[in-house]
């Protein structure tokens, strides 16, 4: 038998990972740890990135954990992560891992971080690379593991996890939670529109809430073509303090005043002097929240199209799907993306139907991140010029595809289980 202990509320959301049909494993709250009998099996110690103490929220940031990233933060302060993880760690842990009894699963399937310091992570939790499973939401792990290895020559044991694939399934399927009458009005009345050809105001959404450097990117292209008119757009240019225009440069190297793309230089000047605004005008809602569980059914019903624009859009560093990537299949609605590369490849390798049919999605293998974007840009110019009669005619024909995803969505429990 195999016993896993939470290091927080986390405990009820076990079967996000592990199969909990498995009799070999056992899940126990971490207030159990001292009554426990150790009967000679390996038990596990499970910490969870986003939902533990504020010292190992900031241990495994961005800046610490990423070697694209300016390490002088992880530096900085590694040593003050290492001393106060350990005074945090409970006894026992700490000694059971030193000996060999116990391995620590450091969840990060919340963010999509590459290029891991690895060393960092055995350093400051003072331990050795075989003591920690490293869950990671980068998709790579699977869909191109011989790149995820060399890139990864000194990874801890690494797994990958759907964490918001599932996040998104568990909104649909549980009738008690706040959004699941939302939901379930949207998906009626997305059908109601379709088998009635009902024309759409906008063509699609477009949202932008954290400004980073592809999303400064992708809007100034957007801006240059004269794309915004037809879209229900967000732009947080205030978030999280501003835009930080020279530290996103330096940080990620994707710039179009750096990177060849010259072209858009007087788009990107008008958008540095943006706020938050939504369609123009100054935001009505919060950016300053994070709307991963928000619905806007006004804007939903009245497009064709989501234009998802993912966390990252790495030239291939990493394929990570948040939550965006998975609404579309939610509320029933074809998209386009503009992400990493082989972001919609992924979505294909998890059973969905992305639209082939109608939608080019040939950016999504075209390794240099300026030109995906440009190609992007181009598909949602073709898919804009399409006449209201058209894109009736296309999401009625599509209605059966919408359908498959939205049961395709309800199955993420059942996929990418963790072995350990």
């Amino acid at each position: 038998m195999m016993t896993m202990f939470f290091s927080g509320d986390y405990f009820f959301n076990a079967t996000r990972y592990f199969n909990s049909d498995n009799p070999q494993l056992e899940f126990k709250k971490l207030e159990e740890l001292n009554d426990w009998e150790y009967k000679g099996e390996t038990y596990y110690f499970h910490i969870h990135h986003t939902n533990t103490t504020n010292t190992i929220w900031n241990a495994l940031g961005l800046e610490c954990v990423s070697s694209y990233v300016d390490n002088s933060k992880s530096e900085l302060n590694k040593d003050k992560y290492r001393k106060r993880i350990t005074e945090e760690m409970p006894t026992r842990i700490k000694e059971d891992v030193a000996s060999g009894k116990c391995r620590y699963i450091i969840d990060h399937s919340f963010e999509g971080y590459w290029g891991i310091r690895w060393d960092y992570i055995q350093y400051i939790f003072s331990c050795k690379r075989e003591d920690i499973i490293w869950l990671t939401a980068d998709f790579s792990v699977i869909f191109e593991p011989h790149i995820f290895k060399r890139n990864n020559k000194d990874a801890c044991e690494t797994h990958y996890s759907n964490w918001w694939e599932r996040q998104c399934a568990e909104l649909v399927d549980n009738p008690g939670g706040v959004n699941y009458e939302i939901i379930k009005d949207i998906r009626l009345k997305q059908l109601q529109l379709i088998e009635k050809r009902t024309t759409r105001d906008k063509m699609c959404t477009y949202y932008n809430r954290r400004i980073r450097t592809s999303r400064i990117v992708m809007m100034s292209i957007m801006h240059h073509n004269n794309l915004l008119d037809q879209t229900y757009w967000s732009w947080g240019g205030n978030v999280d303090g501003g835009t930080r225009w020279d530290e996103s440069l330096r940080r990620y190297h994707l710039h179009p005043k750096h990177i060849g793309a010259a072209k858009y230089e007087k788009s990107y000047d008008t958008i540095a002097k943006w706020g938050n605004i939504q369609n123009g005008e100054p935001s009505k809602e919060d950016l300053q929240v994070n709307l991963v569980n928000t619905f806007n059914k006004d804007h939903i019903l009245n497009t064709n199209f989501q234009f998802i624009n993912e966390t990252w859009a790495t030239n291939g560093d990493t394929i990570f799907l948040s939550e965006k990537s998975f609404k579309p299949f939610m509320l029933m609605q074809p998209f386009i993306t503009y992400g990493d590369r082989y972001t919609i490849q992924a979505l294909r390798e998890y059973g969905y139907n992305v639209f082939d049919k109608w939608i080019d999605h040939s950016y999504d293998s075209e390794i240099n991140a300026l030109k995906r974007a440009e190609m992007v840009a181009l598909e949602i110019k073709r898919l804009q010029s399409l006449s209201p009669s058209e894109w009736t005619d296309m999401l009625y024909d599509m209605r059966d595809g919408l359908i498959h995803n939205a049961k395709n969505l309800e199955k993420a429990n059942s996929r990418y289980y963790i072995d350990i």
